[in-house]
């Protein structure tokens, strides 16, 4: 006959004692009664048969052994929430954190309408409608896909196309090319411009590495310029 196994319950009731040094403060961080949890603590020496836990009156502290089985203890629960967390996003897929990256040129537009949708819509929300939270990351186009080829972030917004390998795109919105212009400059006041109008005009455009400086680039090429 197999002899009894330290329960899950048990190992995060010492625990617990272990980071607060005082049962009623640990009982408090698990939401159960002070007897409950020394239940818990006290079930878990009969157990293993050794004592865990120096009780005085003026604080709590825990045996050699008792130390050894917390640091063991901490791998042990480490591996269940890890299994908890695997069964939570196979029922919950997003549930959890959501690492978003964004690129410059879109962050300061976009951001202030998304944000909110996020973090109160009802769409972003788990099973018990807790919305789950979310780090953003700006940051230019090559660095936000190698972050998502490499598991960083869970989503990225980016100016299409992008054409990498093992990444979905799904687009969002199309957006028309503007040109600026002082109100004297000759192109300026045209509603619509050829795109050979371009050609021999000189163009301010973004340092190297941002999306919308290839973008300007390629148009500029069609143009001849």
């Amino acid at each position: 006959m197999a002899s009894p196994q330290p329960t899950v319950t048990q190992l995060r009731a010492l625990v617990a004692v272990a980071d607060h040094r005082h049962f009623g403060r640990a009982a408090a961080s698990l939401h159960v009664s002070q007897p409950t949890l020394s239940s818990a603590v006290a079930a878990l020496e009969r157990t293993l048969a050794v004592s865990l836990v120096e009780r005085t009156t003026r604080s709590v502290l825990l045996t050699g052994v008792g130390e050894e089985i917390v640091r063991r203890a901490r791998v042990v629960l480490g591996a269940v929430d890890d299994l908890s967390e695997v069964a939570l996003r196979a029922r919950e897929p997003f549930a959890g954190d959501l690492s978003l990256g964004v690129i410059p040129t879109i962050a300061p537009y976009l951001l202030p309408r998304l944000l909110p949708a996020l973090r109160g819509g009802d769409g972003g929300a788990d099973a018990g409608g807790r919305t789950p939270p979310l780090r953003l990351r700006e940051a230019q186009t090559e660095t936000l896909l190698a972050e998502l080829r490499g598991g960083a972030l869970d989503l990225a917004l980016l100016a299409l196309p992008n054409d990498e390998p093992g990444i979905g795109e799904i687009p969002l919105y199309d957006e028309e090319f503007v040109l600026v212009t002082a109100a004297a400059h000759p192109l300026a006041g045209g509603s619509s411009l050829p795109v050979a109008a371009l050609g021999g005009q000189e163009l301010l455009l973004l340092e190297d590495g941002h999306c919308f400086r290839a973008q300007a680039l390629d148009v500029c090429r069609e143009a001849g310029a």
